[in-house]
């Protein structure tokens, strides 16, 4: 396009989706390109549930610019900054997302004709597209739904042709009452052009009669008589002015005593609804009131329980601490006495072992004694006799000691062996009752 043209920008956000809360939202927005005289949101606020796709109102607006082809391009080249905020009837309105869209594609987009509106010289162009919203209230940006946004351009031309496409429509209705207007005085009628000023006819009446011509078809009777019927259609046109006056101002005084009766049946109306409302209001505080006393004294007597059943809990953790410690010193002072008695029997086995040794070897000095007895009594048998009686006696005495030590070590066996059973079975026994569950540490 060569030079200026008169271009129409026009935004519209359609509908919103957010994916993570509920919340009455609405969209404000201020584009530098548009020149906008102030910035641009929806109202009122609109309810968005969770997952649901909700429509904006009023949520369409145009903006007329002059400007060449080339610099629209690189103004809208700047992204347009949608800001979607929240509603809230217990805090002040804060934004909780935001969307970057770019309108430089719509140029990409190929021109359309519509034929319901003609002040589109070359047609218009169309951008749908869905943006993410980027939550602004969380520490770190996060998608909280989806914004779709449309955006028109619209070419109406350069300003000349924009003047003269919108001029046809109007010429074309006001001809005719042009043409009305231009007719002779006699011609004319109380609804020309639809609605005509009744100053139009007093001007008629009060315009001076037309001179008599001094020849002689002026001062006929036919002339006479249509003079004389001009001047009582005006007064009749007087008459009928005058009777619409003030019929008009007799429906005036109707509609203003039926409108003063309504405003006063409505103004009672109110005033009844009114105090109704202050009743219901009343009661509403009053119940709100008892409310919130229940409330308190609810949340009193759950921090009551919290702080005994925590009580509770710390005095049976306490309990069960103290019943884990006691079975712990239990078994570990069961376990010592059973490695103290396990040595006491690994002794009591290695002296009956040094005893069987000890028997052994007795036995075996028994028996290497035996053999020397054998061999003395043979040598006895050789030798004399009152030395043969000597080696008996001492060998017999040697044999009666031998014998007495060996009683005694078998008598000290049989004790040990008693005591490391007895011990045995008291282990046994204490062990019982630890394998068997306690029942208060259940």
């Amino acid at each position: 396009f060569v030079g200026p043209h008169i271009w129409r920008v026009s935004i519209e956000v359609r509908s919103v989706r957010l994916t993570t809360r509920n919340a009455n939202v609405f969209v404000a927005y201020s584009y530098g390109p548009l020149r906008q005289p102030r910035p641009f949101r929806t109202n009122p606020p609109t309810l968005a549930r969770r997952n649901t796709t909700v429509y904006l109102p009023h949520s369409f607006a145009a903006y007329t610019l002059l400007e060449t082809d080339s610099a629209l391009r690189d103004a809208l080249d700047e992204p347009l900054r949608v800001e979607l905020w929240v509603r809230d009837i217990y805090r002040k309105d804060g934004p909780i997302g935001f969307v970057e869209a770019a309108l430089a594609p719509v140029f990409d987009r190929p021109w359309q004709e519509s034929s319901s509106m003609p002040s589109m010289v070359h047609g218009f162009r169309v951008l749908d597209q869905v943006c993410p919203i980027v939550g602004s209230d969380t520490p770190e940006p996060r998608k909280i739904g989806a914004l779709r946004l449309l955006v028109f351009l619209e070419d109406l031309g350069l300003p000349g042709q924009a003047a003269v496409a919108a001029v046809p429509a109007v010429a074309a209705v006001s001809a005719p009452c042009r043409a009305r207007s231009a007719s002779p005085p006699a011609a004319a009628s109380p609804n020309a052009c639809g609605s005509a000023p009744l100053s139009a006819g007093r001007a008629h009446s009060a315009a001076p009669a037309p001179a008599v011509a001094g020849d002689g078809a002026a001062a006929s009777p036919a002339y006479a008589a249509a003079y004389e019927l001009e001047i009582w259609r005006r007064a009749e046109e007087d008459k009928f002015r005058a009777y619409l006056v003030e019929q008009e101002a007799a429906m005036k005084d109707r509609v203003e005593e039926e409108y003063r009766q309504r405003e006063a049946a409505r103004s009672e109306e109110f005033q009844r609804t009114y105090s109704e409302l202050r009743g219901v209001e009343a009661k509403v505080r009053q119940k709100l009131q008892e409310l919130q006393g229940r409330e308190a004294a609810i949340a009193a007597e759950d921090a009551r329980s919290s702080a005994q059943f925590d009580e509770e809990r710390r005095r049976a953790e306490s309990a069960c601490r103290e019943r884990e410690e006691a079975a712990r010193r239990q078994v570990a002072e069961a376990q010592q006495e059973l490695e103290l008695e396990r040595g006491r029997a690994r002794r009591l086995q290695e002296r009956i072992a040094e005893v069987e040794d000890d028997l052994a070897a007795a036995q075996r000095r028994a028996g290497d004694l035996e053999e020397q007895l054998e061999e003395a009594q043979l040598k006895l048998a050789k030798s004399p006799l009152a030395k043969a009686q000597l080696e008996l006696e001492a060998a017999r005495l040697q044999l009666r000691e031998q014998h007495s030590h060996m009683q005694a070590i078998m008598a000290s066996r049989d004790h040990f062996r008693g005591k490391v059973e007895e011990l045995c079975a008291r282990l046994l026994d204490q062990q019982v009752p630890q394998a068997s569950p306690h029942p208060d540490s259940r």
